[in-house]
């Protein structure tokens, strides 16, 4: 079964720092900020550019669909669940 985690209380658990950690520890590359409101992510995946649009504030409106997105995108890529990328990002940028 796939779970995909659509619930916007869940999503906003995941704080911009623990994403941008995350990104950080596997190699993501970090580009622009779009209006101060996104930034880009990048990493090459079999020959592709993977984007991931973080959200830096996490009161948006569109904060869970963001984070969604992002939980997909790394999903795909790393080719494990949702569940388990979404754990993970709930406990990176710890020690």
């Amino acid at each position: 079964m796939d779970v995909q985690i659509r619930d916007a209380a869940a999503l906003r658990q995941v704080s911009s720092a623990n994403l941008k950690a995350y990104l950080e520890s596997d190699a993501w590359v970090r580009g622009e900020n779009w209006r101060g409101r996104l930034c880009v992510w990048a990493k090459e995946h079999k020959g592709q550019t993977r984007q991931i649009l973080a959200p830096l504030r996490e009161h948006a409106d569109d904060y869970p669909l963001r984070i969604a997105e992002a939980v997909a995108t790394l999903s795909a890529v790393e080719q494990r669940s949702q569940l388990e990328v979404y754990y993970d990002l709930l406990a990176a940028g710890r020690q």
